[in-house]
């Protein structure tokens, strides 16, 4: 929870304030609620607070050693995201409101995020005349398009749509009702064709096209799919707003549900009448997140579900050699070492869960490894996990990683630990690089390599910092520099 110094109330207050008239003022948004509300949207922003009034309570109680700085980090990203989903804008440019906040921050945040002191948005200069498209045929192509929410090649879209207005013909009785309702457009020939159409909304910039690889690809503009979303809520009207209040209350209970960037899906379902609680139960978490969801339920609670708390996913396996492949897990043992937060509190036992049968990890009920919940303190720590053979099919072998922790610039409220950094700056699952080879050879695959073809190795290239096999002991350190990830990439990425 974001805490700061009980007289450090106020400065948040003028910050608050400060942000509210610039957005207005540089125009990054047309219109914001008063000064009361705007204060609780700024406290939902910047910390778990329901409101102003909350804030202001807990405040009271806060450490006076605290730090000051508060628009850092995740909290900087979330109040960019809340403000727009609070307002229920979807064409409010969350990088103009991004750096609105930093303009407001202290010269201490503002170096915390990496700007210099003196750092201020500046305000455009320049204006956009706005052409609409035509209501007769470019405007239900426009709406067509949009509909797909995708980039598309110039060649298909003209064959669909063409396509879907020869179906619409045939429903026709005659000529004039084809005229009527704008029917009459066609693939090559006559008035009004659909490359024609395009191209008058790529001259009001209402659509883009792109060239890749010699074929031509077009995509909505930003102008163009504000124009739409605006003509389907009625610039954002009062019956919008009633019905994405709503929208958003019932869909934020589902577990692991997070609004997207893109609100075409959402602004779609309203367009077409459907009920904001109907909406919202269709968003209904993918089998994918209820079974991350139990497995957090049985590490730590179903409390834990809806709270914006920091969890990190362990989930320590071994590797074994290829000779070792049909070695029974029940032969396997391992002790953990580690901080008493993160130790496993649950009972568990060994097992292969994965179809490669060389590996063999932590099960519980099923489910490979377990959740903990990292400490606001917390930006990095160390595990060891000791794997032995009761047999002595190998030797004991010590697996010490060290996690740092980084947060994700690019998503608000990100709390999962679970995509780790490799060398190349690529991310990857977590138990990509979690298991532990116990031999040379599990390593190795059982080939044998030079040092320098070693250090080749993937698996050594992701962190491994000291590797040291004997006949008696193998010694593995590593550090595993951890990006916060969201649900969604959780849920992709984690495999059992």
């Amino acid at each position: 929870m974001t805490t700061f110094p009980p007289g450090h109330l106020n400065v948040i207050k003028q910050q608050a304030h400060a942000l509210r008239d610039l957005l207005i003022e540089a125009e990054v948004v047309t219109e914001v609620p008063n000064k009361s509300k705007w204060l609780s949207i700024f406290a939902r922003g910047i910390g778990d607070f329901s409101d102003w009034g909350t804030l202001q309570n807990l405040a009271n109680g806060f450490s006076t050693n605290a730090p000051k700085a508060v628009l850092i980090g995740d909290a900087i990203e979330r109040l960019t995201y809340t403000i727009r989903n609070e307002l229920g804008d979807s064409t409010v440019d969350l990088t103009d409101v991004y750096h609105a906040i930093i303009t407001v921050c202290s010269p201490e945040e503002k170096e915390m995020n990496g700007f210099d002191h003196d750092y201020s948005i500046t305000p455009t200069n320049e204006f956009i005349l706005e052409i609409p498209p035509t209501s007769n045929y470019e405007l239900p192509f426009l709406l067509w398009f949009w509909k797909l929410n995708y980039e598309r090649s110039l060649e298909s879209v003209v064959t669909e749509y063409s396509i879907l207005m020869k179906d619409k013909r045939r429903e026709c009785s005659d000529n004039e009702e084809i005229k009527e309702h704008f029917f009459d457009v066609f693939e090559k020939k006559g008035e009004h064709t659909v490359s024609s159409i395009i191209h008058k909304l790529v001259d009001k910039f209402h659509i883009q096209l792109n060239e890749r690889n010699g074929t031509t690809y077009m995509e909505l503009s930003t102008i163009g799919r504000g124009y739409i979303e605006r003509h389907l809520t009625n610039d954002f009207d009062d019956v919008w707003q009633s019905w994405w209040s709503c929208f958003k209350e019932q869909a934020l209970k589902l577990p692991f549900y997070k609004l997207d960037d893109n609100w075409s899906g959402y602004i779609k379902k309203y367009s077409e009448g459907l009920p904001a609680e109907k909406a919202a139960a269709q968003y209904d978490y993918h089998s994918e997140f209820k079974r991350i969801g139990d497995m957090v339920v049985e590490s730590l609670g179903a409390e834990s579900l809806n709270k914006q708390e920091r969890l990190i996913y362990l989930s320590p396996r071994m590797v074994l050699a290829p000779v070792q492949y049909n070695l029974p897990a029940k032969d396997i043992e391992i002790s953990i070492e580690g901080p008493e937060w993160a130790i496993i509190s649950t009972s568990f036992k060994l097992s292969k869960l994965w179809p490669n049968k060389r590996y063999i990890g932590l099960s519980v009920n099923g489910q490979s490894g377990w959740f903990v919940k990292i400490p606001d303190e917390i930006t990095h720590f160390t595990m060891k996990y000791h794997w032995t053979s009761k047999s002595g099919a190998f030797p004991p072998a010590s697996h010490e990683i060290t996690y740092y922790l980084s947060a994700n610039r690019d998503f608000p409220n990100c709390r999962f630990f679970y995509a780790c950094i490799t060398e190349d700056c690529e991310f990857a699952p977590m138990s990509t690089y979690e298991d532990c080879p116990v031999t040379m050879s599990s390593l190795t695959h059982g080939e044998k390599l030079s040092i320098d073809q070693i250090k080749e190795l993937e698996r050594v290239k992701a962190g491994m910092t000291y590797i040291e096999y004997t006949k008696n002991f193998g010694i593995i350190k590593e550090k595993r520099h951890l990006l916060a990830t969201n649900e969604y990439e959780l849920a992709k990425f984690l495999e059992i």
